[in-house]
């Protein structure tokens, strides 16, 4: 019971992932962002 309290399932979700959850979730998020980070370094 204080585990559940400390951290809910959907909390970590939000934290960790987003739209994806755990890893899955993560790899994408850095794939995003290292696209939109050459797309900006791109455009002047």
């Amino acid at each position: 019971m204080r585990f559940r309290e400390i951290a809910p399932p959907r909390d970590r979700h939000k934290v960790i992932g987003g739209a994806g959850t755990g890893l899955s979730g993560l790899k994408k998020r850095a794939f995003r962002s290292l696209l939109f980070l050459d797309y900006k370094l791109q455009t002047p």
